[in-house]
């Protein structure tokens, strides 16, 4: 075997370990963000009514203290008392920037056994081993692989084992042309640095992933007796909080409506 022959090898060799390195990696982000994606529709799934309920009485309060601000600012001695709002309602609705509900909860995530999870999991780095586009340096090959690979992570991530197993069936994409030794070995050169980096980059977004908001809920819920607790008693203070706001708003309407009829 001639020196190139040797070290082309030696660096398909080191390629390989990276690539194992990797997909070890990728497998575990995408099962971790597969658990923070089915605790958050669990979490939403619960809050839902509570959230829904928050977001009702704030929208009193933004309504009622808009009402009470044209109230105080109007000169009712130069212009009838006003017995329709429609008009009022309308500005307020439309400059008031609502807090967002919860997302529609109809696509929920796909429930698996410990059994069917393994073979998903099995079946994940199989595919990603045959279509991660960083395996590749050839921009074209790059991108037909980077829609497949799409198609992997959304499977995986929503627990559809079906479409992972059909996607099993799927042609490989490959560089059809063949390479010198010389080119090769530059190939190899360039494809060990690039996994290198994603490596260190799949690192950095799962460690993001882990001190994240939602994940530090995740801990709290696992470690809790009461799932959801502490997170539903926030929510029930802030809407005590609005619920006591409109009723002092209210008074404050009932004084200005008073005042416009000079009582």
């Amino acid at each position: 075997m001639d020196p190139l022959q040797v070290e082309i090898s030696k660096y398909q060799h080191r390629k390989d370990n990276l690539c194992d390195v990797l997909m070890e990696k990728e497998t575990q982000f995408a099962e971790y963000i597969r658990q923070l994606h089915a605790f958050e529709y669990d979490l939403l799934q619960h809050l839902a009514p509570l959230h829904r309920q928050l977001h009702r009485w704030e929208r009193r309060c933004t309504i009622t203290e808009g009402i009470i601000q044209r109230l105080e600012k109007l000169d009712w001695t130069e212009q009838e008392s006003p017995t329709e709002l429609h008009s009022w309602l309308r500005e307020i609705e439309h400059s008031s920037q609502w807090e967002e509900l919860p997302p529609n909860l109809d696509n929920s995530p796909k429930s698996l056994d410990s059994k069917e999870q393994q073979e998903a999991k099995t079946i994940y780095r199989k595919l990603a081993r045959r279509f991660h586009p960083d395996l590749v340096d050839l921009p074209d090959i790059q991108e037909r692989r980077q829609e497949v690979m799409s198609e992997i992570n959304e499977a995986y991530r929503s627990g559809d084992l079906q479409a992972l197993r059909e996607l099993e069936y799927y042609p490989d994409i490959r560089n059809p042309e063949e390479e010198e030794q010389g080119e090769k070995w530059e190939r190899l050169v360039r494809e060990i640095a690039l996994l290198q980096k994603k490596i260190v980059d799949c690192e950095r977004l799962y460690n993001e992933a882990q001190d994240s908001e939602l994940a530090a809920l995740m801990l709290l819920n696992d470690h809790s007796e009461t799932p959801f607790h502490n997170i539903e008693t926030l929510l029930r203070e802030k809407i005590q909080h609005f619920q006591d706001r409109w009723l002092r708003l209210r008074n404050r309407e009932e004084k200005c409506w008073l005042q416009v009829d000079g009582l």
